[in-house]
């Protein structure tokens, strides 16, 4: 859990200054299907304010067209999860720009 909130913690902002390792270990049938995103971060990453507006747009946009399945559909196929607070920046720039198109 400390590599993950180092992890965390550098993404938002301090450079990375030592490497970063993350052990998984288990029964390989408990880990199918999951999916590990690294990626990398660029100075620009929005602001908390930025994420939780468009968060919130995306879900009021699909409360008020009726897009939930349809929408959770999409986030699972094209970026395997069921959260939009899983995405990046971008990411969600793109669920934004996607429910803008299926109304």
């Amino acid at each position: 859990m400390n590599e993950i909130n180092k992890l965390i913690d550098n993404m938002l902002g301090d450079k990375i200054t030592e490497p970063l390792s993350i052990n998984i270990s288990g029964d390989g049938n408990i880990f199918g299907g999951t999916v590990i995103r690294v990626e990398k971060v660029f100075s620009h990453i929005k602001s908390t304010a930025w994420r939780t507006d468009h968060i919130t747009a995306i879900r009021d946009q699909c409360r008020d067209f009726g897009l939930q399945d349809k929408k959770k559909a999409h986030l699972q196929q094209t970026y395997g999860v069921d959260s939009l607070t899983m995405l990046s920046d971008a990411d969600i720039e793109e669920v934004y720009q996607w429910i803008k198109q299926q109304r």
